[in-house]
């Protein structure tokens, strides 16, 4: 888990829709700040927990 290298994530929005792929730090940022849920799958998905307004 320490590597320095950023692997690709792959984000999902709440429906479930692949969005585009992102830098792992970028998303485990969305993660701690609530805005996303961490799924240990290989590779990880973040699932956006956030509601389209």
């Amino acid at each position: 888990m320490s590597r320095s290298r950023t692997a690709p994530v792959q984000v999902r929005s709440p429906s479930g829709t692949p969005l585009s792929d992102c830098a792992r730090r970028r998303a485990r940022e969305m993660v701690r700040r609530g805005r996303a849920t961490w799924i240990s799958t290989t590779p990880p998905i973040i699932r956006l927990t956030e509601k389209p307004s």
